[in-house]
């Protein structure tokens, strides 16, 4: 894992800096998520959102066994149209959307369990 340069002078320790990469990953995937109303048939933002996922999951954190589901999630939506057996895009997009938020939910449970994270700013 490499912490970027915001985290790296204030001295966290480095679960605080996973927990940091982490956030700031689920920040940028719900960005993509939330704003992308195109065709579903698209190569760079799943790619994006595919490097944001592997930065979590890279982060070493105990909590990261539901980063496969939202992986899933991803495929399936931005997949031709995989994503009408599931229900329709903007199902399939919520589950996505859900499967974000119950990340940034553990990631922020962490963060708050462990005292000398309340340094950052998320």
């Amino acid at each position: 894992m490499s912490a970027s340069p915001q985290y790296v002078c204030t001295g966290l320790t480095a679960e605080a800096v996973a927990v940091g990469e982490v956030l700031d990953a689920t920040k940028t995937i719900r960005k993509l998520l939330s704003g992308y109303a195109r065709g579903w048939k698209n190569e760079a933002t799943p790619d994006v959102i595919n490097r944001e996922i592997a930065r979590i999951q890279n982060s070493g954190l105990p909590f990261l066994d539901s980063v496969g589901e939202l992986q899933s999630w991803v495929h399936i939506l931005f997949k031709g149209r995989l994503h009408e057996a599931y229900g329709g895009r903007y199902k399939v997009k919520q589950c996505a959307l859900h499967s974000l938020a119950s990340l940034e939910i553990r990631a922020a449970s962490y963060r708050d369990r462990t005292g000398d994270l309340s340094q950052l700013e998320h």
